[in-house]
């Protein structure tokens, strides 16, 4: 099975701000791709890119492999979380969606 693309045509600028008030994110994610591990919860490529969208946090998760924690709604406002790695050559790879589990409430404004 092939990853899956997701185009973002309109408004690239995306911001959310930590739980720490001195410290604040700012991404253009600009094309991602979704890999078939990202469905393995049942989450949709349309709720992932709505997530994306409309992201509500974003937090550090780790390196080698560059990881990022999102946190955003789908479009019933349900909350996910979605992990984003940055690969050396710079594509930006969705491997993991799921509903946002407690742990993570910590991250909303």
């Amino acid at each position: 099975m092939h990853p899956r693309r997701l185009l973002r045509p309109d408004s690239n600028q995306l911001s959310a701000v930590t739980t720490n008030p001195t410290l604040a994110y700012c991404s253009t994610i600009l094309y991602v791709e979704l890999l078939p591990s990202a469905g393995r919860h049942g989450v949709t490529e349309a709720e992932v890119g709505h997530a994306i969208e409309h992201l509500l946090a974003v937090e550090d998760a780790g390196d080698e492999p560059d990881r990022w924690l999102v946190i955003g709604p789908d479009h019933a406002g349900n909350m996910l979380e979605i992990i984003l790695i940055l690969t050396e050559e710079g594509e930006q790879l969705i491997i993991h969606a799921m509903p946002m589990r407690t742990q993570y409430r910590r991250l909303l404004p």
